[in-house]
Order: C-alpha cells, then sequence, then structure tokens
C-alpha cells in the first residue's frame, strides 16, 4: 500500500498542519518577500473566504514568535518549517526567525445580530487572546499597572462590561507595550 499524504480540509493553523505532516504547500517564500520588501508600518492582506489567509497568518506567527519558555530559541521553528524554502536563507532567519513577540487575533468569529452581541464576542475574542500572553504576570520587568492592564483585559466577564470599553479599545496596545517592555523588541 503506498503512503499517501492527508489533505488538511478545514484546518487553518500551520504548526497543526506541518506537525500532523499534512499535505501543504511551501508558502514561506511570502515571509521573506514581505518583511524585506514592504517598508510600511502595516500590511493588508484581502483575499475571498476559504482563501488560507488565516492559515497564512498562522505560517508568520509561527515562524517569528518568541518561545516564551525559551526566548529566542529557534528548535520550535526549525521543525516546523523543515524542507521548506525558508530556511535556505540562514541570514534572514538568524534576523527573523522566534525573534519578535507576535499578537495573533483573528476577527472571523466576531458577529452579532445586535451591537452587543458582537461587542460581547469581540470581547471575548480580545480576552482569549490577551489570556495567552498571561505569564506576563510574572515578569520582572513590568509593572503592576502594566500587569494589571493585562489581568483585565484577560478577564472576558470584565471586558464584555460596555463601562470597560475603553480597556477593550485599547487592549492591543496594552498587549504591544507589555510585550515590549518583557522582550524590547516590537
Amino acid at each position: 500500500m503506498e503512503n499517501k499524504i492527508t489533505l488538511p480540509i478545514g484546518m487553518s493553523n500551520f504548526t497543526e498542519i506541518r506537525k500532523n505532516h499534512y499535505y501543504y504547500i511551501d508558502k514561506t517564500g511570502l515571509i521573506e518577500n514581505l518583511l524585506q520588501n514592504n517598508l510600511s508600518k502595516g500590511t493588508l492582506i484581502t483575499r475571498p473566504r476559504r482563501f488560507g489567509k488565516t492559515l497564512l497568518m498562522t505560517m508568520f506567527e509561527s515562524f517569528l514568535k518568541i518561545n516564551k519558555d525559551k526566548p529566542f530559541d529557534t528548535s520550535l521553528q526549525e521543525k516546523y518549517f523543515k524542507g521548506t524554502r525558508i530556511l535556505e536563507d540562514t541570514e534572514f532567519c538568524k534576523k527573523f526567525m522566534g525573534q519578535y513577540p507576535v499578537i495573533e487575533i483573528s476577527l472571523k468569529d466576531v458577529d452579532g445580530k445586535t451591537y452587543d452581541d458582537a461587542y460581547k464576542m469581540f470581547a471575548s475574542t480580545v480576552s482569549s487572546v490577551a489570556s495567552k500572553f498571561k505569564y506576563l504576570l510574572d515578569s520582572n520587568r513590568l509593572d503592576e499597572k502594566e500587569k494589571g492592564g493585562i489581568s483585565r483585559i484577560s478577564d472576558i466577564a470584565f471586558l464584555r462590561e460596555q463601562e470597560n470599553s475603553d480597556y477593550l479599545k485599547n487592549s492591543l496596545r496594552i498587549l504591544a507595550s507589555a510585550l515590549y517592555r518583557e522582550y524590547g523588541k516590537y
């Protein structure tokens, strides 16, 4: 019986696809292309539904993000990107791979028939993302105010209350600031 590679139907997480050896078309060259040729502060990637935007974003996250347990250790990236084009450029990998804090957020599930419903779904999404960074509460580099901000935006009940909307509006700034203080990079 011949070995067949399974298609990752409905999957959009890069590390899950690579970890389970699913069929994957190497698009890692996009990482280098975007990071070396784009001088803007942001990039908007628009494509139709089911076109692979989330997979692309998780690929970028997997490549760039700092390992919270072993900062600047790239062994996980080397494992997941083994056999891809991006690892051929060792200088580029030294500069970018596993070197940056990454906040990954998808708004694809934020929906609602009313403003209040959509607000609560957005608050849930932000709280879920912020919870991934609760390890910063143990940091020696952050002050109590910064730790309090992370605690608040991680608390779904707190964020869902309309009177706390300023925290929701500033949640990415709170996280980005704390990550910068922790790692010295943004």
